[in-house]
């Protein structure tokens, strides 16, 4: 009944109309909302907001103009029904063209593996039509302390992977990455990775646990 409850009273419209802004992407505002496992009647809780970089020793670079306001990923996961905590923000068709190769992110973790998604933004789920496409972002436990654990990924396009869901799809199935149909990137913590295979407990955690992502700036690249 609890469960239920939560899944006709898991407010998705309310999160899309209170969004959190950090980061740009390109010369966009980024203005992220939050989507976590209450939309099926899960217990994990998703909190994220902006942090000032002064907050976050060595989290200033100064050239990097977006790094004035960092976002700060943050919440906890309950495994129990659940699974998965997740933030999402829209952007502009064309922004990511054909001439990219990449997305590049600098970010600090907690040695967590996290995923990076991008999709065309329309309604996931179970009976979407078109796919999530994403891709895995291990990170290190990282102290505050340290100026030096900011890492950099380039994660290429071509290995992004599709999913519907949550779910891996059919390797029979055949799905066309098209770059100028994306309109939204997100960044997901789930019991699932990018390829469908369980996040081992050692990069996600076991029953219910915090979890922190600082992430720095965010850019396509050619």
């Amino acid at each position: 009944m609890g469960q239920i409850f939560r899944i006709m009273t898991y407010d998705s419209a309310g999160n899309m109309r209170n969004p959190v802004a950090a980061l740009q992407l390109g010369k966009h505002d980024l203005k992220w909302y939050r989507l976590d496992d209450g939309v099926m009647g899960g217990l994990s809780i998703t909190e994220h907001k902006p942090e000032a970089s002064h907050n976050v020793e060595g989290g200033n670079n100064n050239n990097e103009k977006q790094n004035d306001v960092l976002l700060h990923f943050q919440g906890t996961i309950n495994t129990n029904g659940g699974g998965f905590c997740s933030i999402r923000s829209n952007f502009p068709a064309g922004l990511l063209t054909s001439k990219h190769s990449a997305v590049k992110i600098s970010y600090r973790g907690d040695g967590k593996t996290y995923k990076v998604l991008l999709s065309d933004g329309s309604r996931g789920g179970p009976m979407s039509s078109t796919p999530t496409w994403q891709i895995d972002l291990p990170t290190k436990s990282a102290s505050l302390s340290d100026s030096a654990c900011w890492d950099e990924a380039v994660l290429p396009l071509d290995k992004f992977l599709p999913s519907i869901g949550g779910r891996k799809i059919d390797d029979n199935v055949r799905y066309e990455f098209q770059p100028d149909k994306m309109q939204q990137i997100g960044l997901m913590l789930s019991l699932k990775l990018s390829n469908g295979l369980p996040n081992p407990p050692k990069t996600f955690g076991q029953g219910i646990f915090p979890f922190n992502l600082y992430v720095r700036s965010i850019q396509f690249i050619n």
